[in-house]
């Protein structure tokens, strides 16, 4: 049988065969991803994609507040699709 998944993303790697409970604990809020088990340190982020991400917040939060459908959540926000794991 073939793994369909793609790899690990290239960058700098902390360490491998993570459980889902160390990388929410060490990691999650330090700007590391966790791909298969792996944490992975993201790269810091351009000038002018702070600006895109600051002008895309800014037309969001205006029609959030005249339709209130959802919240807007900045960087870092630790997320899983694992049931085991809580983010309280």
């Amino acid at each position: 049988m073939v793994d369909k998944t793609p790899p690990a993303p290239p960058g700098e790697r902390e360490a491998v065969e993570v459980s889902a409970e160390e990388y929410m604990e060490k990691y999650a809020e330090r700007h590391y991803e966790w791909v298969k088990g792996v944490a992975i340190k993201m790269s810091p982020i351009s000038s002018i994609h702070d600006l895109r991400v600051e002008y895309l917040r800014m037309l969001l939060r205006a029609h959030l507040s005249l339709n209130p459908i959802g919240h807007i959540r900045g960087d870092p926000l630790p997320t899983s699709t694992s049931p085991v794991v809580s983010l309280g």
